[in-house]
């Protein structure tokens, strides 16, 4: 469940900080590499990565690119490679370690912890209720369900790239581990390279994009 999230909830829901979420667009460049856009940058799968094939299938459009701060290292400007450049919104000290937060450009998913917004007036049984759908989606029983309930006349209601009401897409904040107390503070331009192979991919239903797919 936390190395191969099943959907985009599960992902979202498991693991402090909590996994970064971004908003990608694919273009492939055939027996080159495939290309996920994040707005301001872009990172590069090369064609011989396996995953390349799954996510070639959603050439020109939207998905979801999920990265742990765990597969994020602070390196020098110029590092080559898959790196991504930001500017520190603001730091959390947590003792044993610092969790800085990077403006890249990007723009993030944002998955209510209870799969919803909260209803006015909700009572214990509604609750109860949610609750249930929590440990269904966390068992994988409703992986095969939409995230969001389809809504009368509004088609784009199952897609998290689309739904204003569950899934909520701000500017990123991308969470990286950093040293306790860097010599570093909010505005500072920092620079992390991406572990390519420790990235996750989902649809624009949540699902996750897996090898054979299709």
């Amino acid at each position: 469940m936390y190395g191969r999230p099943a959907t985009l909830y599960v992902a979202a829901f498991l693991g402090s900080p909590r996994m970064n979420l971004l908003e990608a667009s694919v273009y492939v460049h055939l027996d080159r590499y495939v290309t996920l856009n994040l707005g301001d940058q872009a990172l590069y799968l090369p064609w011989d990565d396996i995953r390349s094939r799954a996510v070639a299938h959603y050439h020109g459009e939207r998905i979801v690119v999920g990265m742990r701060a765990e597969a994020l290292t602070p390196v020098a400007p110029d590092t080559a490679g898959a790196v991504l450049q930001g500017r520190i919104r603001y730091l959390e000290h947590h003792g044993h370690e610092s969790l800085a937060f990077l403006d890249i450009g990007a723009t993030a998913i944002m998955v209510d912890e209870m799969g919803g917004p909260v209803e006015p007036g909700a009572n214990g049984q509604r609750g109860l209720r949610r609750f249930g759908q929590v440990m269904q989606r966390l068992a994988g029983r409703a992986a095969d369900a939409p995230l969001s309930a389809p809504s009368s006349g509004d088609g784009n209601r199952t897609s998290v790239l689309n739904d204003p009401g569950r899934h909520h897409r701000r500017p990123a904040e991308l969470a990286v581990r950093l040293a306790p107390y860097p010599a570093v503070s909010a505005g500072h331009p920092l620079a992390v390279q991406v572990r390519t192979d420790a990235l996750h991919f989902f649809d624009e239903r949540g699902d996750r994009i897996d090898v054979g797919w299709r």
